[in-house]
Formats: C-alpha cells, sequence, structure tokens
C-alpha cells in the first residue's frame, strides 16, 4: 500500500556557539532526508536561517542536517550537525506539519567545517660578500606547516652571547651550525603509557616512541605551561567537550622574552629583536636533520617573488585535520618556508628556516630573511622609464648619470671631484614599454676617445636568465649580435619574460658591460653613444632620448634636457694602479727595544692624483682586538701620501716584550661595479723587545 504523503515546513534559527560573527557570513546549507534516507528538501542559510518546505510520510521522523556543503551526499558523509525532528517537533494545521526550532551547535563540530585564511609574505635577499643586500628575483617560496621543534636550542645558545655583535640579517648555514655536535638532553619524566615502559626500555629507546621530542625541561621551559598545551596528540572527545577551543591547540602561544627557554630568558627585548634577524639555512630540509623534531609537515601553499624579492602566499588553514593517522586540532600553522631557483635545469634549493617567533603559531607571518648561497643570482627590478618611444642610459657603474659632470666625465658633487671610472663597470638604462613589446627592438652602445672621429661599438658578450613567468631560467644571449645591416646590436629584454642579469649589479636594465683596462691604460675623457634599432636593423631616428648628466650639484637636472635619435655623455676613465707602504723606525725584523720611541710614515701614491683614502689599524698580540692608529681622507683625490704616524699608542702601559700586528688599508679615487674601489690591504708585524737578564753569577772562592 502506498504511503500517505503530507506536506511539511521547517523553520530553523541556527547559532555558531562562539562564533557568532561567523553565523550571518558563513556559507552553511541545510537538507533533510526521509525515513528511507532519500533527500525530501534542502536550502541555503540566510541570515543564520534555515527555511526548507516540501513532503515526506506523514508521522515520519525527518533528519535535519546543517553542513557546509552544498551536495547534500557529502553532507551525510561529513561531519555535519544532525538533528532528528519526531512527531513533537511538529504542528499540524490543515493536514501539512510545521517545525520552528533553533540550533545551537559547539565549537567542537562548527570549527571543522570553516578554514581560516593565512597569509605569509617576505622579502627574501641575497648577502653578499660585502654585506650588500641584493633582492632575489623570480624564485619559487613553499610555505610549509610543521609543528613545532626544539632541536635547534642547544646549537644556538653559543651564538646568543654574540647577538649584540652580529650584523643585520645574519645568516647561519645549518652545515657550521651542527659542528661540532652538543650531547643528547637527558630525557624529561616520563607521563603516561611511557611509564609503564620504563622497566623494559632505557630512556634513549623509548624516547624513540614518541613522534615529537618532550618539552625540553632541562632548558628551562616555563613550568606554567600545561601538559595539555604541550601534548602533539589531541585529547579524547569526551574530554575535548568540556574545554575551550583554545585548549585543544597542541601548539602554545609564543613565550614572552621573559619566558622564553634557556638562555633566552636572561636577553632583553632588543636582544630578541636581533635573533629574529637570523637566518638558518640549508639544502636539507631541516625534518631531515632532525627527523623527530617535527612531528608533521606539510606543504600549504606556493608562490614566486617579484623583481624586488617579495612574495606573499595565502592559504586556507582547516583547524581540523588528520595527520599521521591522528585525527588533531591545530589553531594556527608553524611556517617553514623553502625557495627554489632553477637555472638550466637546475635546482638550487635553500630551505630557509627564520628563526623568530614570528612563525611560531602565527600563520600571518612576515619572514625577512637573508641567505648567502653562492648558487643563488639575485637580480632587481631596473629602472622604468614613462611615456612612450624613449630610451635613456641612466647609470655608470653604481654612479646615476646626474652624479658625472658634463664637462668632464668624472663623478662630481658638492662633497667630493675628480673620480675616474676603472676596470670593469656596467651601462644601466631603460626604455618605455612600447620599445619592449611588439616587434624585437635592439640597441647599440659605443664609444669613442674625446678628440677622435670614429665610434666604436661596445662588444662585450651580455648572457643573462630568461624565464616564462612561474618556470624555471634558462642562459640567453642578449648580444652583441647583428640584425640587417647592423652590426654590435643587443636585445632590448622584453615585457613577456622575466629577466636577471646575473653578472655585477644583477638588475634588469644592465645594458652593456664595459672593461675599460682594454680601451685606456692610462687616463682619458670618452664619449657614450646610445642608439635604437628596429627588427630590420635600422636606426629609429625618432627615439627620444632624456639626459640626465648632471652639472658638479648632484641633483637630477629638471627639466631633463632631450635628444632625439640617440644619446650622447662622457666618463672619465682612469686605470692608473697605485703604490702603498708603511715604514717604521724598526728594523727588517720590525723589532724596537723596549724604551724607544715607535715612529711610522704611510706612503701612498697614483699617477694621476686619485688616492682617495687610507687608514692604520693595529691589534695587541693575541687580543685580536683591532684599533684605530691613524686615517685620512681625501674627497679630490690625492697624487702622493707621506704622513706620520705616532706609534705611541702601541707602547702605552707595556711592562715587557710585545708583538703587534698592523694592517695599512689604501683606496683608490676610483669607481667600478663594486662602488668606490675598495682598495687593497697590506699586514705588518712589529715587536717591542724587552729583555730581563738574569743577576750576573758570584764568583765562587776556592
Amino acid at each position: 500500500m502506498k504511503e500517505k504523503m503530507a506536506e511539511f515546513s521547517i523553520s530553523a534559527k541556527v547559532n555558531l556557539e562562539g562564533g557568532e560573527d561567523r553565523t550571518k557570513r558563513a556559507d552553511l546549507y541545510a537538507f533533510a532526508f526521509g525515513p528511507d534516507g532519500a533527500l525530501v528538501a534542502q536550502g541555503k542559510l540566510k541570515d543564520g536561517k534555515a527555511e526548507l518546505s516540501g513532503k515526506a510520510p506523514a508521522d515520519a521522523e525527518l533528519e535535519l542536517y546543517i553542513s557546509p556543503s552544498e551536495d547534500p551526499e557529502e553532507a551525510r558523509r561529513s561531519m555535519s550537525h544532525t538533528r532528528t525532528l519526531t512527531a513533537e517537533d511538529f504542528k499540524v494545521s490543515s493536514g501539512k506539519r510545521s517545525a520552528t526550532l533553533e540550533l545551537m551547535i559547539r565549537p567542537d563540530e562548527w570549527m571543522i567545517w570553516f578554514p581560516f585564511r593565512f597569509c605569509v609574505d617576505g622579502h627574501i635577499r641575497k648577502r653578499r660578500p660585502d654585506g650588500t643586500l641584493c633582492p632575489v628575483s623570480f624564485v619559487k617560496v613553499e610555505v610549509f606547516d610543521v609543528d613545532r621543534e626544539w632541536c635547534w636550542w642547544p646549537w644556538l645558545r653559543p651564538l646568543l652571547p654574540k647577538l649584540p655583535r652580529i650584523p643585520e640579517r645574519y645568516v647561519v648555514r645549518i652545515p657550521d651550525l651542527l659542528k661540532p655536535k652538543p650531547p643528547l638532553p637527558d630525557p624529561p619524566p616520563y607521563r603516561g603509557k611511557l611509564r609503564d615502559l620504563g622497566l623494559t626500555l632505557n630512556p634513549g629507546e623509548s624516547r624513540g616512541f614518541n613522534p615529537q621530542p618532550d618539552p625540553p625541561y632541562e632548558m628551562g621551559m616555563a613550568s606554567e605551561f600545561s601538559s595539555v598545551a604541550l601534548n602533539p596528540q589531541p585529547l579524547p572527545p569526551r574530554e575535548m567537550f568540556a574545554l575551550k577551543p583554545n585548549d585543544f591547540d597542541p601548539q602554545p602561544d609564543p613565550p614572552l622574552p621573559e619566558m622564553m627557554p634557556g638562555m633566552l630568558k636572561e636577553l632583553g627585548r632588543r636582544q630578541v629583536a636581533q635573533l629574529r634577524n637570523l637566518s638558518l639555512t640549508s639544502r636539507i630540509a631541516p625534518w631531515f636533520i632532525f627527523p623527530r623534531c617535527f612531528y608533521s609537515k606539510r606543504k600549504v601553499c606556493e608562490a614566486f617573488t617579484d623583481c624586488s624579492g617579495y612574495f606573499r602566499c595565502c592559504f586556507r588553514w582547516f583547524p581540523w585535520h588528520v595527520r599521521n593517522g591522528h585525527f588533531r586540532f591545530d589553531n594556527v600553522p608553524d611556517v617553514i618556508i623553502k625557495v627554489t631557483q632553477t637555472i638550466d635545469g637546475v635546482d638550487h634549493v635553500i630551505y630557509m628556516d627564520p628563526y623568530t617567533n614570528t612563525r611560531w603559531n602565527a600563520g600571518n607571518a612576515h619572514i625577512d630573511v637573508a641567505i648567502d648561497d653562492e648558487d643563488v643570482v639575485c637580480g632587481g627590478c631596473g629602472e622604468i622609464l614613462e611615456g612612450t618611444n624613449a630610451a635613456a642610459i641612466l647609470q655608470v657603474a653604481t654612479d646615476p648619470l646626474w652624479n658625472i659632470d658634463a664637462a668632464t666625465g668624472k663623478h662630481h658633487t658638492p662633497s667630493e671631484n675628480n673620480v675616474a671610472y676603472t676596470g670593469f663597470f656596467t651601462f644601466k638604462g631603460a626604455f618605455t614599454d612600447d620599445l619592449r613589446t611588439g616587434a624585437q627592438k635592439y640597441y647599440k652602445v659605443s664609444r669613442r676617445k674625446v678628440g677622435t672621429a670614429t665610434w666604436i661599438p661596445i662588444q662585450t658578450p651580455l648572457n643573462v636568465l630568461r624565464a616564462l613567468p612561474f618556470q624555471p631560467f634558462k642562459t640567453y644571449f642578449i648580444g652583441p649580435q647583428p640584425s640587417g645591416p647592423a652590426q654590435g646590436l643587443y636585445e632590448i629584454q622584453d615585457r613577456v619574460h622575466w629577466w636577471i642579469n646575473p653578472g655585477p649589479g644583477g638588475a634588469q636594465d644592465a645594458l652593456v658591460q664595459l672593461d675599460s683596462a682594454t680601451v685606456e691604460a692610462d687616463e682619458g675623457q670618452y664619449e657614450i653613444k646610445l642608439e635604437v634599432f628596429d627588427n630590420a636593423g635600422a636606426k629609429i631616428n625618432t627615439v627620444v632620448f632624456p639626459n640626465h648628466i648632471g652639472n658638479g650639484s648632484g641633483v637630477d637636472p629638471d627639466p631633463v634636457p632631450t635628444n632625439v635619435g640617440e644619446q650622447v655623455f662622457s666618463i672619465y676613465l682612469d686605470n692608473k694602479d697605485f703604490d702603498f707602504s708603511l715604514e717604521s723606525n724598526a728594523n727588517a725584523c720590525g723589532v724596537i727595544p723596549f724604551g724607544s720611541t715607535l715612529d711610522f710614515t704611510v706612503n701612498a701614491s697614483q699617477e694621476n692624483g686619485r688616492i682617495r683614502a687610507w687608514d692604520l689599524n693595529f691589534a695587541k698580540g693575541m687580543t685580536g682586538v683591532a684599533q684605530n692608529l691613524a686615517d685620512n681622507n681625501y674627497p679630490n683625490g690625492i697624487g702622493l701620501v707621506n704622513q706620520s704616524v705616532s706609534g705611541a699608542p702601541l707602547l702605552a702601559g707595556l711592562t715587557g716584550t710585545c708583538a703587534f700586528a698592523l694592517t695599512l688599508h689604501v683606496w683608490p679615487h676610483l669607481i667600478n661595479d663594486g662602488g668606490f674601489h675598495n682598495g687593497r690591504m697590506k699586514p705588518y708585524a712589529i715587536a717591542v723587545e724587552r729583555c730581563i737578564c738574569p743577576p750576573p753569577a758570584t764568583d765562587i772562592v776556592t
């Protein structure tokens, strides 16, 4: 006999306990299923209310499901909130059943429904040997969620006393950090079932059962943290129901400076802030180095740095998840990032663990790290040239063009003059977007010595790295190359690809590099010319060239003069070497008698009058602490230095024989791709000798 059907309606107000703000803006769905499991009504919650209507067997029980899924079958399989509606829940009027009810859903049910949105951003830079930082452009950044680890602390503790002296963006390579290996800490007291194994297992073996090491009590962990907070395994469900959501989190909040483990208790906030600048780097993932320190690991998102080395990676985070076969609650992730640069099919991988509490229980973290891996190529954005149909050389070596005096071609600002360019350096420039799109266009940079008529193209080969967005980089030849009748041309870098110049400077705007020593052995003024050509090798005579050349003021001219068809300006080259030495009144072995006056003479010379500065430092014996004895600088350069320096500070307080190490550092008044020439150093040694002789032997009378 066919079962009698009756109309029904359900009006349900849904409340999320502790999450009232989510109720109205969350996407939730309601489903009603009949006694045979058939779907009889469904609808989406609006303003936290569900309105369902349909037909079902008269007087039959209905199952009401509230779920974040809009698929009724998935709602039945997932952890939806359910409520059985019996005859007592309905009122009957005119043959139609209606039910009005209010649902209160506990946090342990609804929190699994809603992912949090976290964003990790940061800045990836490379620390060069000279200490400067260069952005690492267009590299893949993968963000991993890991559970907390304490294993770094025994290795990091020796660094803590050095924190006040370390430079900003300090980099430690993990293989170097792990030498020598410290002794393993004693195991903490056992809890739970591990206590029962004490008679049969030694402490070291029993620790192997723990997927995450116990908290290091021996390192001074604050006892205020409860065992529940430190437990990587969630509590049984019956205990969860009695706790607040925050109590489920197996990760404790990052300790304040006064609660930091071990030696960090003794550090002030300033030193803790310095620790945030510490980057631990390794090509091997940290969970392979300390496998027992990481309870779990999971990649949560992936992004790429921009041309300035910045990245931003956002992901959805479900606080309830299954890890290693355990259903657990983790309120916020702990993040570690992996950076990969792929060049010519070779992955250069750097795992970076910036040791800072910004990544501990903080999904929305800013991670500012530096690396020093020699295989990683850094780059930069380069200049942006506004407008259309325009091009310009904007920089010579590290000098903006307005620091070059148009009349002399020398670096000239109000504070310094007579600076020339030397060695190997780069010309950098920019093009407007219309010259970087469409058919391939080219440029040529030429030189000629002032007073001569022939322009000679600069022919230094330029290989750069090029990639389609989000793809590996490959070596790419820019030039010089022919196009039609024109020779010695270089491709204008287009807007379709990502570009990195692996040479000096690293920026995208490197146009051509000049080895000036092959052009000028002594000194001289040269003119530089920039031209632009089309795909057929014909010169584009309509291109406008802003010329930012200076006048000695060190300020960009306003308005900037322009030329049509080509840009011409002067630079001054000087490739003469310099000599320097230190003289003293000590003998050839550097020894002077105790009590004598100690005097030095600093000598330096450069034929073209370009000695920029010098300094003389000394260190006493085995102290290793360098002190300045004397120095001088010459803002317009000088050809000959012959300066006397008193060595009296070395002799102060001496009571016996003592040795000293001296270092003379001299800088020329010259610029290359490293900025002002970094000069050269010479070491010297001095010994102040005092012989304390024994008294003469008494004659023996026989």
